[in-house]
């Protein structure tokens, strides 16, 4: 009865053998197969994580050239209405002239330019300074005086933000070598 179990064990033996031969056979094949299919997972996240970071910093780059785009428009249109006021300081700046003892008129022009002060604008201080191109215009002559000076300013010369707007007429000295 024995021989008759060992028999029948035989073919199952058999069998279980030529499987584990199999898939001894075919473990090294399936574990290359997945070593390669795992690098080649590797690789496809790692492109795909350039990507994205890529596209990231496109859109940094897009929100940041919008926001300087939108800065120099609100500055351009800060630049175009305060030229547009320039006149009304030089016609303040004439009734000081021809009214030097009036302290209102002095008072409303002390008040618009720090109104207008808050929005980037600046007087150019001109009298006795030396000649600037970059600041000054040259409109008069004068023999008298330090070479190079401004003698007399005919117009006030204004800045925005640092950026000259208008220069200043002035009068400037040539004098003797």
């Amino acid at each position: 009865m024995n021989s008759r179990l060992d028999n029948l064990k035989s073919p199952i033996n058999s069998e279980i053998r030529e499987a584990k031969e199999r898939i001894a056979h075919n473990l090294p094949l399936a574990l290359s197969t997945m070593e390669e299919l795992v690098q080649k997972l590797t690789l496809e996240k790692e492109y795909e994580k350039d990507r994205l970071m890529r596209r990231v910093a496109d859109a940094d780059n897009l929100m940041k050239a919008k926001d300087r785009e939108v800065s120099v428009a609100v500055r351009m249109s800060n630049r175009d209405l305060l030229l547009a006021i320039l006149p009304f300081l030089d016609s303040v700046d004439s009734a000081i002239s021809a009214h030097p003892d009036n302290d209102g008129i002095m008072t409303l022009k002390d008040q618009i330019l720090k109104i207008l002060k808050g929005y980037g604008l600046e007087t150019i201080d001109a009298k006795g300074k030396k000649y600037d191109p970059y600041q000054h215009e040259a409109v008069a002559v004068i023999e008298d005086g330090e070479d190079g000076l401004v003698v007399d300013e005919l117009q006030k010369g204004y800045k925005l933000n640092d950026e000259v707007i208008r220069t200043s007429k002035v009068a400037v000295s040539k004098g003797e070598k």
